[in-house]
């Protein structure tokens, strides 16, 4: 069985994480799509996983990111946290064929 992957609401998930610092969301904001974030990028870490063909760096990041968790429990280290997970997704979503152009940071 395969589960279809909506590359567009992660698109949207990366894009609101990758704002400029000046941006930031509150605190529950920043939870909340850090969450997101997370299950959007279990899915795409194992679509990718299952293609195969480079990458390797994301899957290490992504474990990292997964087991770890934010550096500190302070609003700078959960935002940091949550970007550095977005940068992950957008590189899973490459690894998929995802548009380069669509997956950049503004």
């Amino acid at each position: 069985m395969t589960t279809r992957i909506d590359l567009a609401e992660g698109r949207a998930l990366v894009a609101k994480a990758l704002v400029p610092f000046g941006q930031m969301p509150d605190a529950d904001t920043v939870a909340r799509l850090t969450d997101r974030l997370l299950r959007h990028g279990r899915r795409v870490r194992d679509a990718a996983a299952r293609q195969g063909g480079g990458a390797e760096g994301a899957f290490a990041d992504w474990e990292t990111l997964t087991t770890r968790g934010p550096a500190d429990d302070g609003r700078i280290g959960a935002w940091s946290y949550c970007r550095a997970t977005a940068r992950t997704v957008r590189r899973f979503h490459l690894m998929l064929g995802g548009d380069p152009a669509a997956v950049r940071s503004r």
